[in-house]
């Protein structure tokens, strides 16, 4: 598929994976966060250290093998990420493998990344949005998230993978700053019949 190839491409341009690093595997195989740690993991030579259902439901376990397999680059929603900050120990354990966590699918609550900057500290944390139909359409790069006031939103940062994107208000015009609108998407990533609310393809 030629969407999710310019992903891959995206994905080894930008966050530069060798055969050095380890993903964990941490998303099932419907989730289109799959695409990420398998088929980067693979196009770059890199170790994939897969996480089963079982695993993937205890947050100890979770923290333990990122120390035990030297995890390099991890990948999840911020939901499981918060699970391991509460109830994985992170502090019993060694994570200075790390080098990139990445997060998607829904908010990640200041606080919480905050005090995951803090037990993690030497990641670079990216925030990955995008719907299914477009896998990831744009990133942001949290700088110092140990640092983050009580008050900041992360962005969604900038276009990635060959995309654009428009954010139009309801009358279909061009969102000025400060404005809501809707996201609509164009590009190598969108995937073959995925249509906006306005016919744009």
């Amino acid at each position: 598929n030629a969407s999710a190839l310019a992903f891959i491409d995206w994905c080894c341009s930008e966050f530069k994976p060798t055969s050095h690093d380890c993903f964990a595997s941490h998303a099932p195989l419907h989730f289109d966060l799959s695409i990420f740690d398998l088929y980067v993991a693979i196009r770059c030579g890199a170790r994939i250290r897969l996480i089963n259902a079982s695993e993937a439901r205890q947050p100890r376990r979770l923290s333990q093998l990122i120390a035990t397999d030297a995890v390099t680059v991890w990948y999840s929603t911020p939901t499981v990420l918060r699970a391991m900050l509460e109830f994985g120990n992170l502090t019993d354990h060694d994570h200075s493998s790390l080098r990139l966590v990445c997060f998607a699918g829904e908010v990640f609550p200041t606080r919480h990344l905050r005090a995951l900057g803090s037990a993690w500290s030497r990641p670079t944390y990216v925030n990955l949005y995008g719907p299914t139909e477009t896998n990831v359409c744009s990133f942001y790069r949290v700088k110092e998230p140990r640092h983050l006031p009580d008050d900041e939103k992360l962005a969604i940062g900038y276009a990635c993978a060959g995309n654009q994107l428009r954010i139009l208000c309801a009358d279909g015009q061009q969102a000025l700053p400060g404005e809501e609108g809707e996201v609509l998407v164009s590009g190598a990533s969108v995937m073959r019949g995925y249509w906006g609310p306005l016919g744009y393809e």
